[in-house]
């Protein structure tokens, strides 16, 4: 097959460029050239390279007879797939070529031009695809800008009348106050607008007047792209002229990118404003509008928490005549075999010996599937996981892992272990972030259901059969040498603890907490048990997030941070749930700020609206309020009652407290209130 590609480099030499003959073998065996084929004849093929962090594609050619079969972005998707931990794909092209049009369409921005090294000097133009994965001043900066503030993606147009100074009204954007709460971005395919301008001078002026207006260039993952897509061609067309693509993309990317206001004149787009912010939560408003009723577009509409809180997601027992539709929602991924699949499925669905697999469906459509068992090794296996390009993948990834994490903890299993071999990037990306190691045959975990001090989590591991650490011996091994080298640092052993979470380790040296929650916050950000439904069971309304946050007054005090928190959900005593320690949490930040400020930093996190925090600070826009924002929260088995609470707190030398603020309490009374809560007290 190497043969066939010279041989369609040859004849396409011209273009492509001289290629030195022993360049073909050294790229083929460093795995940087993809081959498209049917049959044994060669459709295309497209050579790549890495350097220094980024990869640059050198060849793409498709057989002549094999064009406008999408070939040619196969190839480039699959360039894409290999190269996705690099900090992304460039290519250089000719501008007078017909295949510098066709780069716009896989997603590259035309960042940049410049004179070819040929005596004749052709213009080239480079063309550039994010992988999102470059850290540095520059990305830092912009991370922080478009977490703290309001993002606004202002159209092509808008930009032209920036540049030509020819709008007053777009001039009023960028005022001090309007500034002081909102970031001003573009999207990738402003470039590609820019790029369509005849004049090489023209083109270079506004490429730098976007930097000299220190506009930021919203960040586009890949998946978020396709997703958004999906949601907008209902809406709107993404077929037509070179504007009418570029007025979709220009949507899109605002959209995957989560901007909250999306600002142009444009009147087309702006007739479809109340259709596309109802299916996306994008709003599209004219720059006289967002200016005239910036206050209440800010404060009302700006909040979108990933459109979680609207969520109607629900769990039930997979039937063995779901198999097909699995596999077509979710079924699949890299290479996967129907056969193989859907017999796992069926298979699945009929074993009684304590082996579960449970389908996440938002409005009976499925979006996650999670089947595991108890192992020969007495660990949690899963040998299938998987959840659909959602808005929320992420977060569906989080509680299905960490619920399995839990449970193997608390059923004092040796390790979890996800074995299933088509896992998508979203649910890597999760277990990572889990503390999951990459090990032989999958990504494994060791939690441990352990209060008390390092010499504790060790005693309790040695308590486990070591034959039920097959397969994990290495990560085993690596938690006693993390233990045995701990040198008494608080933040070392808080890290050790979030490694081995749910373990609540003594030397972490972080202060503990029992917060009141009213139930209605309670319910959205944590507790599912309040409406009488466990995550593995009869899960109804799966509003949640990885990390929440919590608004209270600042009186009497405000938590200090990292600590432990034990929620005390307030309420009427009609209510069976309320008046109880519910469950835990790790804080991990305190904000204290004006209601504005802290509303504007943590939009993203919770289900509070603008109108909650400014109740809540007494409808004074200068009154601070506390923000606690917290993760790694655990649901209790046997909540304790208000009674038992104040038993614990004259138990460990304390006064008896109704809770109507945060109670720092003593180590020891958090770990008895844990363990009792938790079913861990010995008889």
């Amino acid at each position: 097959m190497l043969q066939d590609v010279k041989t369609l480099w040859s004849s396409h030499r011209a273009t492509l460029g001289f290629f030195p003959d022993g360049a073909f073998e050294e790229y083929m065996a460093k795995g940087w050239i993809v081959i498209a084929s049917e049959d044994g004849q060669l459709l295309g093929y497209t050579i790549y390279r890495l350097n220094r962090g980024r990869a640059a594609i050198v060849h793409l050619c498709v057989d002549p007879n094999q064009r406008g079969k999408g070939i040619a972005r196969q190839l480039v998707d699959a360039v894409k797939q290999r190269t996705s931990e690099t900090e992304g794909i460039i290519v250089s092209c000719r501008r007078d070529f017909e295949a510098h049009k066709m780069w716009h369409h896989f997603d590259f921005a035309p960042i940049d031009e410049k004179r070819g090294k040929s005596k004749q000097g052709h213009l080239l133009v480079i063309w550039w695809f994010d992988h999102l994965n470059a850290r540095d001043l520059f990305t830092t900066r912009r991370d922080t800008l478009l977490e703290n503030n309001t993002v606004a993606v202002i159209d092509n147009n808008i930009l032209l009348d920036l540049y030509h100074q020819e709008c007053e009204i777009c001039e009023a954007l960028f005022t001090g106050w309007i500034l002081d709460e909102v970031s001003f971005a573009i999207t990738p395919e402003t470039y590609v607008e820019i790029n369509r301008n005849d004049c090489p001078e023209n083109r270079k002026k506004i490429r730098g007047y976007i930097s000299q207006r220190d506009l930021i260039e919203i960040p586009i993952p890949d998946e978020d792209r396709k997703l958004a897509a999906a949601e907008l061609k209902p809406i709107l067309s993404n077929k037509g002229s070179d504007q009418d693509v570029s007025d979709f993309k220009q949507v899109r990317n605002a959209i995957a990118g989560k901007a909250s206001f999306f600002i142009t004149k444009d009147s087309k787009l702006l007739k479809k404003s109340d259709e596309i912010f109802s299916a996306t939560n994008l709003l599209l408003v004219h720059p006289s509008e967002f200016i005239t009723h910036f206050d209440k577009l800010i404060h009302e509409a700006a909040y979108q928490p990933e459109r979680l809180a609207g969520s109607n997601l629900k769990t039930r027992k997979v039937d063995a005549k779901d198999a097909n539709l699995l596999w077509e929602r979710l079924g699949g991924n890299n290479g996967e075999k129907k056969n193989a699949f859907v017999n796992l499925i069926r298979n699945a669905s009929v074993k009684l010996d304590g082996a579960k697999i449970l389908v996440v469906e938002e409005d009976g459509v499925p979006v996650g599937v999670v089947h595991y068992l108890n192992n020969e090794h007495n660990q949690i296996e899963v040998p299938l996981l998987r959840v659909a390009k959602h808005r929320i993948e992420s977060t569906i990834n989080y509680y299905l892992i960490s619920e399995i994490v839990l449970r193997a903890a608390m059923e004092k299993k040796a390790a979890s272990i996800v074995t299933d071999q088509y896992l998508s990037s979203k649910s890597i990306d999760v277990l990572r972030n889990l503390h999951f190691t990459r090990v032989r045959t999958g990504w494994a975990k060791i939690g441990v259901h352990c209060v008390g001090s390092l010499y504790d989590v060790i005693k309790h591991l040695m308590s486990i059969p070591q034959d039920n650490f097959k397969g994990v011996e290495e990560l085993r091994d690596m938690v006693h040498d993390a233990i045995r080298q701990f040198e008494g640092n608080d933040g070392e052993a808080l890290e050790i603890e979030r490694r081995l979470w749910p373990a609540k380790i003594q030397e972490s040296g972080v202060p503990c907490y029992i917060v009141p929650i009213r139930p209605q916050w309670a319910m959205h950000l944590f507790d599912a048990g309040l409406a009488g439904e466990q995550l593995f069971g009869v899960l109804e309304d799966l509003a949640l997030n990885r990390e929440n946050v919590y608004y209270r007054s600042t009186h009497p005090f405000s938590p200090k941070a990292p600590a432990r928190i034990l929620w005390y959900v307030s309420g009427e005593s009609r209510s069976s749930n309320s008046k109880q320690i519910r469950a835990c949490s790790l804080l991990e930040e305190v904000v204290v700020d004006k209601p504005k400020a802290a509303f504007g930093k943590f939009k993203r996190l919770g289900i509070y609206e603008w109108k909650d925090v400014f109740e809540l600070a007494d409808k004074d826009l200068d009154k601070p309020v506390a923000v606690l924002k917290f993760s790694g929260t655990e649901s209790f088995t046997n909540p304790m009652s208000f009674s038992g609470s104040q038993d614990m707190l004259v138990r460990y030398g304390m006064k008896k407290n109704t809770f109507t603020g945060p109670v720092c309490i003593p180590l020891e009374c958090f770990e008895h209130i844990y363990q009792a809560c938790m079913n861990m007290l010995e008889e």
